[in-house]
């Protein structure tokens, strides 16, 4: 009982937690146990979402899981969908371009302007036990990163101005 509360109750009993100003939990776009917690662990949420067509049906089903969860819980479940993230971005093609439209059509003022590149250092980076932004600094995937963070500080200072 009251699994899906679990993460949310550790993350807040961590020794020196209030030492930090966010926490970021990093799932795979698929329905489950770990969503679950995940989105109850958290106040804001950043989907993430492939700039591919086909991609629209696993964040369709993410979307679908936190609408469920929020209608289910009621007060007891806090997130709101901050923003979406585009990643594996290439904006030379069509369907790419398409599929951030039919997202910011869908969701306004949510799509994040900054948009990760697909960058093979980014898939590295992992593999190499590191953060891109050490791994390869001046690769795309680094800047891209850099730049969603200024982009969410920003947003972040506005949502709280207004919270």
């Amino acid at each position: 009982v009251g699994r899906e509360k679990l993460l949310r109750k550790s993350i807040e009993n961590l020794n020196g937690i209030d030492r930090y100003d966010f926490v970021f939990i990093d799932c795979p776009p698929a329905p489950g146990f770990l969503n679950n917690t995940a989105f109850f662990a958290s106040d804001l949420l950043i989907v993430t979402v492939q700039a591919e067509y086909l991609a629209l049906n696993a964040f369709k089903t993410v979307i679908d899981t936190y609408h469920v969860l929020k209608k289910e819980y009621g007060t007891e479940f806090n997130a709101e969908i901050f923003g979406i993230l585009a990643t594996m971005a290439d904006g030379r093609l069509n369907s790419a371009k398409e599929t951030m439209r039919i997202i910011n059509d869908r969701f306004p003022d949510k799509l994040f302007s900054t948009a990760i590149r697909r960058n093979v250092s980014v898939s590295e980076a992992p593999a190499h036990r590191q953060p891109i932004g050490i791994y390869r600094p001046e690769s795309y995937g680094s800047k891209d990163y850099s730049k969603l963070a200024d982009e969410f500080l920003y947003w972040i200072s506005k949502w709280a101005d207004n919270g």
